[in-house]
C-alpha cells in the first residue's frame, strides 16, 4: 500500500507540473500577442491609417 501512495502522489507532482508548464506557456503566447498588437498599432498610426477620417 505504501508503494501506490507513492506512485499516486509522484503522478499528483507530474500533472502539477505539467499544469504549470502549461500555464507558463500561454502566458508567454499572450505577452508575445499583446506585443505584436502594440507594434502593429504603432506601425499603422505612424503610416496614418488609425485616423477615423482616413478615406478609403
Amino acid at each position: 500500500l505504501a508503494t501506490k501512495k507513492e506512485i499516486e502522489d509522484t503522478l499528483d507532482t507530474i500533472s502539477h507540473a505539467f499544469e504549470n508548464l502549461l500555464d507558463s506557456f500561454y502566458e508567454d503566447t499572450a505577452m508575445d500577442v499583446s506585443t505584436d498588437i502594440s507594434v502593429l498599432n504603432t506601425m499603422l498610426a505612424q503610416e496614418g491609417l488609425t485616423k477615423r477620417d482616413f478615406k478609403k
